[in-house]
Order: C-alpha cells, then structure tokens, then sequence
C-alpha cells in the first residue's frame, strides 16, 4: 500500500512540474511573440530574443530529460 501511495506521490509531483514547465514554456513563447510584435512596429528591443530563445531551449531540454525519466 506504501508503494502505491509513493508511486501514485512521484506522479503527481511530476505531472506538476511538467505543468509548470509548460506554463513557463508559454510565458517565454508570448514574450517572444511580444519581442517580434515590437520589432515589426519598428520598436526594437536588441538582445531580447537571443535572450528569449536561449531560456527556451533550456526548458526544451528539460522537458526531454522529464520525458526521458519516465521512459
């Protein structure tokens, strides 16, 4: 019964932090979209987007490696 519990525990925690990750993942995507609306505006805002794609992938990769981890 313990074991059930820990296992039933260890998946929520991670079905958590992948909702966390998908909500910063949506985060960075809308203020990616903000930077490119204001680039397109003629407002540009330099280093923004490297910055923004940089976080990304980061987060990419995390998610692969949560996906990995289940597998």
């Amino acid at each position: 019964m313990d074991e059930q519990n820990n296992n039933s525990t260890e998946k929520n925690a991670q079905k958590i932090q992948a909702l966390r990750d998908m909500i910063s993942n949506a985060e960075i995507t809308l203020q990616g979209a903000k930077t490119m609306l204001l680039q397109l505006e003629g407002k540009k805002n330099p280093g923004v987007a490297e910055k923004l794609m940089m976080k990304k992938m980061k987060i990419i990769g995390s998610l692969k490696e949560l996906l990995m981890d289940r597998s």
